[in-house]
């Protein structure tokens, strides 16, 4: 069944691209290039979380204490970062995600389908993004939702691996 709507999704994206008109097709063009540029492995460099609800503060993340990598590939992306000298077999320290990705401009949409959290299955995060050289710079806002009341900025910093 889900193949049969894989299917058909494929169809009707195919059938929507031949009947885009020409200027839409520039754009597309666009954002295929923007999609190649931001294609890769990256090495995970820093987080940092400033937050205005329901407290004031900032928090980083910064590497060597914490590492991991990001990959973005044919739509689909993962996520790994975890901190150095945490116990074995504990997952606190650990933030792991994978779904599928749109890019519209300089917006990147990760879709997450899976998450070492149950509670994080199922969520999205929008998050814009600039490519400078081989560093790419993910900012997004934090809006509050029942398991997590934060709100706030985040900002990414990651360097593609060659």
């Amino acid at each position: 069944m889900l193949l049969s709507k894989l299917n058909m999704l494929s169809f009707l994206l195919c059938a929507l691209s031949l009947s885009t008109p020409l200027q839409d097709r520039h754009s597309q063009t666009v954002v295929s290039s923007i999609a190649s540029d931001l294609t890769g492995v990256y090495q995970f460099i820093s987080e940092t979380t400033k937050l205005i609800e329901p407290s004031t503060g900032t928090t980083e993340r910064l590497s060597p204490e914490w590492g991991g990598i990001w990959q973005f590939q044919n739509g689909y992306y993962n996520i790994l970062i975890t901190k150095s000298g945490r116990e074995q077999n504990v997952l606190l320290g650990v933030f792991s995600y994978a779904g599928t990705y749109q890019i519209q401009e300089n917006n990147v949409t990760l879709f997450q389908q899976y998450a070492i959290s149950p509670l994080d299955v199922g969520r999205s995060r929008f998050m814009q993004f600039t490519l400078q050289g081989d560093t790419l710079i993910l900012t997004g806002r934090l809006e509050p939702y029942v398991e997590d009341t934060r709100k706030g900025v985040t900002r990414i910093i990651l360097r593609k691996l060659r």
